[in-house]
């Protein structure tokens, strides 16, 4: 099953990925900027959330970095808002990768916020 990523309206519009990726799509400046990044093999949960975040949060995170309450708010929610130091906001939607498509990784479980 492909993963999908819709931009906030307006200006809509999205992305559709392969099911062993991650979909993101940046509404930014009220253009809609989507993108699929394949999920790295072998990850736990724990990481694979981790690599998720450092992608939507524009961090370097370590991949065993421990999930605080906002992580797991935007992992619930799959949205992110990023307000940058001159006041610009971008959000950002995903849709998670499909595990069972990502060898070596564990099913991921329902972020409780």
């Amino acid at each position: 099953m492909s993963r999908i990523c819709n931009c906030q309206k307006p200006p809509g519009g999205g992305i559709e990925c392969p099911s062993d990726s991650l979909a993101i799509c940046r509404k930014e400046n009220g253009e809609c900027k989507g993108y699929c990044r394949r999920a790295p093999s072998g990850l736990d949960a724990v990481e694979l959330f981790n690599w998720v975040l450092r992608i939507v949060k524009e961090d370097n995170r370590s991949l065993s970095a421990t999930l605080s309450n906002e992580d797991q708010q935007i992992l619930s929610t799959k949205q992110f808002v990023k307000t940058y130091f001159d006041g610009r906001q971008v959000v950002v939607g995903f849709d998670f990768p499909d595990t069972d498509e990502i060898s070596g990784s564990e099913k991921l479980g329902v972020v409780e916020v």
